[in-house]
């Protein structure tokens, strides 16, 4: 009985973690953003700017608003070895899933260090800039139609991290 009830755990142990592995190997596609399901921006960021001081907070306000929004279309390219992310005009970002980290040179000539690993359930790109880090979380959902990335920022200038969702639907 011990054998029968640790093989059952065993092939479903294995069936749950292929499931998660498969959705994750279904991430390549084209994806356009979906701006309601998305978290707004200026409201993701208001708790780490209402503890800022009132002249500061004047200035970040304005400083989101002013910034573009997500890209309203995102291409994603996974295999065993990297992943490929294109959005917008930006160059595309060819990441090795082994988490050895390289150097990207944004559109603005920014140089940024990002590493990207592959959990069961998500691909996680991290990514190192001058002012702080973030961290996405790139998932798979609604049988293979909705890609959602968490991001959790921690820049310096910021006196708490900032999180919010991104999503996009297959095209």
């Amino acid at each position: 009985m011990k054998f029968a009830m640790w093989s059952l755990f065993v092939a479903l142990t294995l069936a749950v973690s292929g499931t998660a592995s498969a959705e994750v190997s279904e991430m390549s596609g084209t994806y356009q953003l979906d701006q309601e399901a998305s978290d707004d921006l200026v409201e993701a960021f208001e708790p780490a700017i209402s503890e800022m001081s009132r002249f500061r907070r004047g200035f970040a306000r304005r400083a989101i608003r002013r910034k573009d929004g997500p890209d309203e279309v995102m291409k994603i390219e996974l295999n065993d070895e990297e992943i490929v992310i294109h959005a917008g005009d930006s160059p595309a970002m060819e990441i090795p899933l082994n988490g050895e980290v390289i150097e990207y040179e944004d559109s603005s000539g920014d140089i940024q260090q990002v590493s990207a690993k592959v959990h069961d359930e998500f691909v996680e790109v991290h990514t190192r800039i001058n002012e702080g880090e973030y961290t996405a979380e790139y998932r798979i959902g609604d049988g293979g139609q909705r890609l959602e990335i968490d991001m959790v920022m921690d820049i310096d200038r910021l006196p708490k991290k900032v999180d919010y969702r991104i999503v996009y639907r297959r095209r």
